[in-house]
């Protein structure tokens, strides 16, 4: 029997755009949670994914984390190492269009013996952690690939909440009942479906994010399992506050970690110094019906969460070795593939 802390999805640079320090902000979060609980007797921590958020450099070339990303990453495990066995695998915000990834660096290290307890997996790997085999699933991996009594992987399932608060729903019904409980990434916000438990992120990541943020715990055994999610307090607050009338505006907070976006009815006149009073406001869109405002956070969430996007080409090849498949069957699977695109 083990149990573990299951930290969500970290987007080191998505951030900075609001504070310059986001980076570091962001990562004492972890490093609070990861404290908080080695005094509890907790000694394996897995962060499930999505490290990097994913930009572009000034050619329009992917990049995966920038200098400030990397730096303040690699003082964070400097920090961790060897107080605890931390455990970390590929999100799909990771992964670059040319097939590489954002921890290819932090990965050589760990080729060269750099870390202690700090194991990071771009590969689908069954570990045994005393007694107990937990596989971890990069992304896109699903399906387990070895005989496991857990899983750590990073993807939504057919009916859970999106980031921005709505059902996922897929056109083509899939089975993801692999038999054994999943601890995931990817969805920002603690929810279960069947055997698929998020426990979310510590912080917002976007406006409309949902509130309370957090972390999972799990006691793992063989054929037991219990989960439960733990609530923490975000070192930033990102808020969509909707104004009907004029008094709405005393929720305005004057707080540099407390940032706002309004979304004014169109019927309210608000004070011509308000963005100078509160700098701390990002932006004011005006309503005039309650379609049209929920189609403007809609457009707002889509906005800020344009991503680079990914070629599965790139990894198609590994994930077909992954389960076994040869040299001519791959080839086939490509001819097969483009077949279905040019219908």
């Amino acid at each position: 029997m083990i149990e573990t802390c299951i930290l969500g999805d970290v987007h080191l640079d998505k951030l900075r755009k609001y504070w310059p320090n986001a980076n570091a902000l962001q990562l004492n979060s972890y490093r609070k949670t990861i404290r908080l609980n080695k005094q509890r007797g907790i000694e394996h921590f897995f962060i499930a994914g999505d490290v990097a958020d994913g930009i572009r450099d000034s050619t329009n070339n992917a990049m995966r984390l920038t200098e400030d990303g990397q730096c303040e990453f690699l003082k964070f495990l400097m920090d961790v190492d060897g107080t605890c066995n931390l455990h970390i695998i590929l999100g799909n915000h990771d992964w670059a269009e040319q097939g590489s990834h954002s921890l290819q660096v932090f990965i050589e290290m760990q080729k060269l013996g750099m870390f202690k307890t700090i194991r990071f997996y771009p590969e689908p790997e069954v570990v045994n952690i005393d007694g107990v085999h937990i596989n971890f699933l990069p992304f896109p991996h699903r399906a387990p690939t070895d005989k496991a009594d857990a899983a750590v992987a990073h993807y939504e399932v057919d009916g859970t909440v999106s980031d921005s608060g709505r059902i996922i729903k897929f056109k083509e019904s899939r089975n993801d009942d692999y038999g054994i409980p999943y601890m995931q990434g990817h969805l920002h916000t603690k929810q279960k479906n069947g055997r698929h438990h998020y426990g979310g992120t510590l912080y917002q990541t976007s406006f409309g994010e949902s509130l309370p943020k957090g972390y999972a715990m799990a006691r793992i055994g063989r054929g037991r399992f219990a989960w439960k999610f733990v609530p923490h307090e975000p070192p930033f607050k990102l808020e969509n506050l909707h104004i009907y009338e004029k008094g709405d505006l005393a929720k305005l907070v004057n707080d540099p970690l407390h940032l706002f976006k309004l979304f004014v009815a169109d019927d309210v006149r608000v004070p011509d110094n308000l963005l100078e009073k509160y700098p701390n406001i990002v932006n004011k869109l005006d309503f005039s019906s309650e379609e049209e405002l929920a189609e403007l956070e809609q457009a707002e969430f889509a906005l800020e969460n344009m991503q680079i996007e990914v070629n599965a080409d790139d990894y198609l090849p590994d994930f077909f070795k992954s389960y076994g498949a040869t040299e001519k069957q791959t080839q086939r699977a490509f001819q097969i593939l483009a077949e279905y695109r040019g219908k």
